[in-house]
């Protein structure tokens, strides 16, 4: 299968290649993610999704902004007019990344919007799809991101925003493709463009290269890819979490449980 910015988002692709997204959608809930990829559950939008993108295809080019900002009006724009708060905060944080000159320099800096690569780990094809990639040395991936704080423990996790979200391992993933599809062996950079919700917006550049970090995590991948490829094949049974919105959905009482088990979560 050809990959392309129309075809890249959908269940053929998913069932024929692997991604970050799809490897953590596994981890988190087999039976929820096996459900996406066979068409029989399709998970909600969040706001911050809709929000994120806004702020994302700002970067990808005015065609691709005006384009997405036409495609999700009724989620944008107020009924007396005026655009709503998310999205008057995404454009504060648009215009301090515009601000900052460095940031800026990336933006102007020649290079490919939403570059899709192909490649394969540990005998698994697999896709990404870079905000940016800058093809001339030094090679470079940027990654933009909003975040609530920079600075500030993530909710209910007590680590960065950097390890909550898992951007370790994304990144180790994305510069092993890279250099496969290059045919090249020495590592790309990787930078997330962070901008923060807060009022107003921090920004930070942050490095995302450590050789030793990104063997580890290419190493639980090859852990885990064989038993997520059983279960994305239909070979072995998907585990429930019984947690998320699927399992919510799907659930079915069998019998009754006992109050001791019955315990308390802190809200994500």
């Amino acid at each position: 299968m050809i990959l392309t910015r129309e075809n890249y988002y959908t269940p053929e692709a998913d069932r024929e290649y692997m991604s970050c997204s799809q490897f953590e959608d596994f981890e988190r809930c087999e039976a929820a993610a096996l459900a996406k990829i066979r068409g029989e559950y399709t998970p909600a939008k969040p706001k911050a999704f809709i929000v994120g993108n806004y702020f994302h295809t700002f970067f990808e080019g005015v065609d691709a902004h005006e384009d997405y900002v036409n495609e999700n009006a009724e989620e944008i724009f107020l009924k007396r007019g005026g655009k709503k708060a998310e999205f008057r905060q995404a454009d504060e944080m648009i215009a301090s990344a515009l601000a900052d000159p460095f940031i800026r320099k990336l933006i102007e800096k020649p290079g490919e919007n939403e570059k899709i690569m192909t490649g394969e780990l540990f005998g698994v094809p697999w896709r990404i799809r870079i905000d940016k990639y800058i093809e001339k040395a030094p090679r470079l991936i940027i990654d933009w991101k909003t975040v609530a704080s920079i600075r500030t423990a993530a909710r209910g996790t007590g680590e960065s925003f950097v390890e909550a979200y898992n951007y370790p391992f994304r990144a180790a993933a994305y510069m092993e493709i890279e250099k496969q599809f290059r045919g090249l062996e020495d590592d790309p950079a990787f930078w997330l463009v962070c901008i923060s919700k807060e009022d107003p917006p921090d920004k930070e550049l942050v490095a995302m290269n450590d050789r030793e970090r990104q063997e580890y995590e290419l190493g639980l991948i090859e852990e885990k890819i064989e038993h997520i490829q059983q279960v994305k094949k239909g070979e072995i049974p998907a585990r429930r979490c019984g947690k998320c919105a699927y399992c919510r959905r799907t659930k079915k009482i069998l019998k009754p449980v006992s109050f001791w088990n019955i315990a308390a979560e802190e809200e994500e």
